[in-house]
């Protein structure tokens, strides 16, 4: 009896697998669906997309530069103003970022890992249709500041950097490129990019504004500590300047 219906059941089910491509195929058993995370063609043309690429963008800060307290530590010790003992400051303090230790490497890969996740973002914003003009206008803001902010922390750190206008995926290409004088990266890149953000952004007094986010008086205020920066360093030449420290 118990072999009878094991033939039975074996039948069945060799006819189930018989008659599986009626109902579905191959191709269709082997489609991959992400669960854990979303693809580029997962992001809807809308503005929710929008804020989804530039939400992306926002993410950097976290997992490429605050998360452990990296950032900005270097940049708090090549202060005037502050001192400290030698092994803390013997490297910083004297304002070598080429180290090679995490502090200095999340300086320069965190930022630019922003300024490429930007990139990206602004050309995938480009390429949808439905976005509101308002918004769109608003989303491409963000990402112009968040790209001018890297540039002005990476310029005041290591002078002449480069600069790049798409993202590695748009270009393909992975090598070194060339470093732009300081004063380039300032007149043809920060300056324009928080010139156009001023005026795109939310202010934080719009009802569409959402806390946390950067609004208008970001790109304002930081264009003028920009200007500040410049202006700063403009001493006379031969200027001799003394720190003084406890």
């Amino acid at each position: 009896m118990k072999k009878k219906r094991l033939s039975i059941y074996v039948t069945m089910l060799g006819l189930a697998m018989a008659t599986a491509p009626v109902f579905t195929s191959c191709e269709d058993m082997l489609e991959e669906k992400p669960y854990d995370f979303i693809s580029p063609d997962d992001v809807p043309d809308s503005d929710d997309g929008a804020d989804m690429w530039t939400t992306g963008v926002y993410e950097t800060l976290h997992s490429s530069m605050f998360r452990y307290g990296n950032m900005p530590r270097p940049f708090d010790y090549d202060c005037d103003n502050v001192s400290g003992a030698t092994w803390q400051f013997d490297q910083f303090g004297n304002g070598n970022f080429q180290g090679s230790n995490n502090h200095c490497d999340v300086v320069w890969t965190g930022m630019y890992s922003v300024i490429n996740r930007a990139n990206e973002a602004i050309e995938r914003i480009n390429e949808m249709k439905n976005l509101t003009a308002r918004h769109r206008d608003n989303v491409l803001g963000e990402c112009y500041f968040l790209k001018a902010w890297a540039y002005f922390m990476l310029v005041r750190a290591y002078g002449d950097i480069p600069v790049y206008s798409v993202s590695v995926n748009q270009s393909q290409q992975y090598t070194n490129s060339p470093r732009i004088p300081i004063e380039d990266v300032y007149t043809q890149t920060i300056i324009p990019l928080l010139d156009d953000a001023k005026d795109m952004l939310y202010k934080n007094t719009d009802t569409n504004f959402q806390a946390g986010r950067v609004c208008a008086a970001s790109a304002a205020g930081l264009l003028a500590k920009v200007y500040a920066t410049i202006a700063s360093a403009a001493m006379p030449e031969g200027e001799i300047v003394t720190v003084k420290t406890g």
